[in-house]
């Protein structure tokens, strides 16, 4: 057993504040403020493009490639969870890889849809004009469909996190300071943090000043 740094900083920072902004963005769509919601999911939209440009040259956890895939490890892994075994893995596991995929596609169809967007009085989204209306009729009814998936997929996820707390994998905790203490393969390449934080930080702040 060994304390071993497997997410840097910015892998931290992209996942709370997205927490943050899919909170804010279900809050505001209840509350009827499309403006706040158009802003919020342009947020997030330029905070997951600096995520997936992180997936290509970031940190070795961070990594695209280091999502692990096959299928038989699934099936290994249900199997050893079903026994009550841990698996032994730095990054994400192989259910984990799958889960955040399936995040990632469900938010970027989302993200993606919002765009051509609009509430039909005052508030549209940024590609809203370059549309006709077939094509807006079908990002709208995506829009709306999409949301489903993807606030049931969080709910698992959520679900998910919440019972491997309460036995003990620490998950929650190393999402919060990066650090894992476990039966780990090897030590994870770390790169820093700040230049993508910054860049995050940057875009959404001129995003900001120069959305209506």
């Amino acid at each position: 057993m060994k304390r071993t740094l497997v997410w840097d900083g910015f892998v931290r920072f992209y996942h709370w504040l997205q927490l943050l902004l899919l909170a804010g963005l279900w809050l505001s769509m209840e509350q009827a403020e499309v403006d706040i919601h158009i802003k919020l999911g342009l947020t997030l939209f330029v905070l997951l493009l600096v995520r997936l440009v992180w997936g290509l040259v970031g940190s070795e956890t961070a990594l695209f490639k280091s999502l692990q895939l096959h299928p038989k490890g699934v099936v290994r892994e249900i199997k050893q969870e079903l026994k009550g075994e841990a698996s032994n893995h730095n990054g994400h596991s192989f259910l984990g890889s799958y889960m955040v995929l399936a995040l990632w596609l469900l938010l970027l169809i989302q993200l993606v849809s919002g765009l051509f967007n609009s509430d039909d009085i005052l508030s549209e989204g940024p590609l809203y004009a370059y549309v006709n209306e077939q094509h807006y009729e079908w990002f709208k009814s995506l829009h709306a469909s999409n949301v489903n998936y993807l606030l049931g997929l969080i709910a698992i996820h959520i679900l998910a996190i919440g019972y491997f707390s309460l036995i003990k994998r620490g998950y929650l905790h190393a999402m919060i300071n990066g650090y894992k203490t476990a039966q780990t393969i090897g030590k994870p390449m770390m790169k820093k943090a700040i230049w993508p934080i910054l860049t995050s930080c940057l875009l959404i702040g001129v995003l900001l000043v120069f959305i209506e």
